[in-house]
């Protein structure tokens, strides 16, 4: 019985040990999206979103396809800072989020000369689901509100 018992004990003590209770994981519950990745890395399938894959801004930048935001990791970013996609950067009507390592910005075009901007932190001492998974729920949440907003 003390066998049975120390048993039970260890094994709620590893599984409890094991777990991450620092930050609280979250999936993306917002309206459907059509989101522009340009990424070396195809993101896992998410409800409501439909990710397409951008080969480069060159062919984004001739698309005729509406999208509901763009989201260029950070394996892209130094492409994706060249002069020439500047004027690209202030025609886009939705929004665009720069997915980095320690921070991720975005901003939108509001038509009338004006931006919105965003800037979303990763937390104090961030695991790897807040690094991906976390921060790319918190941009696709910034992306659905914008969208309702309109």
């Amino acid at each position: 019985m003390k066998k049975i018992l120390f048993t039970m004990w260890a094994s709620m003590f590893i599984l409890i040990g094991c777990t991450d209770q620092n930050e609280p994981r979250e999936d993306y519950i917002g309206g459907p999206l059509k989101i522009a990745l340009l990424s070396s890395n195809k993101q896992q399938d998410l409800k409501n979103i439909d990710f397409e894959m951008i080969e480069d801004l060159d062919t984004l930048a001739t698309a005729s396809k509406p999208y509901d935001g763009l989201i260029i990791a950070e394996d892209r970013l130094q492409e994706a800072d060249q002069e020439k996609y500047v004027s690209f950067y202030d025609k886009v009507t939705y929004p665009i989020f720069f997915w980095g390592t320690e921070n991720t910005q975005g901003f939108k075009n509001n038509g009338d000369g004006s931006k919105k901007t965003w800037e979303l932190n990763l937390p104090d001492s961030p695991n790897e689901y807040s690094k991906n998974q976390g921060m790319l729920i918190q941009m696709l949440n910034a992306i659905d509100s914008d969208k309702n907003k309109n």
